[in-house]
């Protein structure tokens, strides 16, 4: 591989994670909202949040 092909290919990645950030930071949310309603439900959040 070439010197001169390699700053171009990491530029591809770069961008490539730019549109996948917005996506991912959705996703990493949403899970955090499932575990909070998850830990809700479950009857060890209440025994922790008496013993809290």
């Amino acid at each position: 591989m070439s010197i001169a092909r390699e700053p171009r290919k990491k530029k591809i990645i770069e961008t490539g994670l730019k549109d996948l950030e917005p996506s991912i930071r959705e996703h990493v949310e949403n899970l955090m909202e499932n575990i909070k309603d998850v830990s809700e439900k479950s009857p060890t959040s209440k025994i922790k949040k008496k013993q809290a």
